[in-house]
Order: structure tokens, then sequence, then C-alpha cells
């Protein structure tokens, strides 16, 4: 889940240290539960992460893909909204998260060369900075 601001830079999580990859940067998100869609499941994910509905923003699914890791396969769905909030308004989860911030794009790139923030593919962060220009998300 991708949340963009009118700046064009992206909503960050870094998560906390009692939680899996601690400190890490990352955008928001989590794994869908049983016989949920991956529309529920951000929808679920945002509202208890961050306390925000997401159908009330502008946006939606931007990509499917299909990754290998470990001997196994999983799906992973990705959606992108307009967020243009103060981010000091957000009462985030603090059990998950440490902070919140905006990141552009090459400072993502930049923080995931550091390992700081969470690796995705160049092509997948690519494909998100033109697509949220061409759709004006």
């Amino acid at each position: 889940m991708w949340l963009k601001n009118k700046a064009g830079k992206f909503l960050s999580q870094q998560r906390a240290e009692t939680v899996r990859w601690p400190l890490m940067w990352c955008a928001n998100g989590g794994n869908a539960k049983m016989g949920e869609d991956s529309y529920t499941c951000a929808k679920r994910e945002i509202e208890e992460e961050l306390g925000l509905d997401i159908t009330k923003l502008n946006g939606g699914l931007f990509d499917k893909r299909i990754y290998e890791e470990d001997n196994q396969s999983y799906f992973c769905d990705s959606y992108l909204y307009d967020l243009d909030i103060d981010i000091n308004t957000i009462n985030f989860q603090k059990e998950e998260i440490k902070k919140l911030d905006f990141f552009d794009i090459d400072t993502i790139i930049e923080m995931m060369n550091k390992g700081e923030y969470f690796v995705y593919d160049l092509d997948y962060l690519e494909y998100l900075k033109k697509y949220s220009k061409q759709n004006n998300i």
C-alpha cells in the first residue's frame, strides 16, 4: 500500500523495535487473512496501522505480481492512494510503527542501498513513480 502526497513523496513507516525487521523503513501493508481478498486486506491494514479509511481516498490497485522466495510463491497486489495529510495528525499503531515520514522514490532507493529501507525491485519502484505521475495520484 503506497500513500502519496502532492509533493510526490510516499508515506513510509519505520517499523518498531519489537516486530519483524525492526527499525526498517517500508511502505504500509500486511498479509491477508484466510478468505480475505487483497483490497479487504489493504483496507484493514491501513485502518489498523494508521487509523485511515482508504474508501475516502483517490486511488486503487496499480500492480499485481507473484514472487518466489524460499521455495514458496506469494502474491503481491499493490495499491496507490493520494494522501495529502500532515503526518503529525495520523494516530498510528505504536506497537508496529516507530515513526512515519514521506520520501520520494530516489530517497527510498538510496535508503534501500544503505540497508535502511525494505528492498523492492527497482523496476517496481520506477513503475510506481511513472504510474503515479501518469494517473495524477
